[in-house]
């Protein structure tokens, strides 16, 4: 059990710096004089952009409606 949960939460991790690197989220702190507020932001475009085309890799060029460079 305890492996399963090491696997899950590295996974997690995994995720969660790629999609750091990748633009997918933002992390943003704001101080006040009394209290300090952490803010996450995700960017649900920039992740459908980057689902299209990993996509978008895995099609066959022949049924691509763009003609390929010769």
């Amino acid at each position: 059990m305890k492996r399963i949960l090491s696997v899950v939460i590295l996974l997690l991790i995994a995720v969660a710096a790629v999609g750091f690197f990748q633009g997918w989220f933002r992390f943003s702190r704001e101080n006040t004089s009394d209290e300090t507020n952490f803010t996450i932001t995700v960017d649900e475009e920039k992740i459908r952009a980057d689902k299209q085309k990993v996509q978008d890799l895995g099609r066959d060029p022949a049924d691509s409606a763009v003609p390929s460079p010769e």
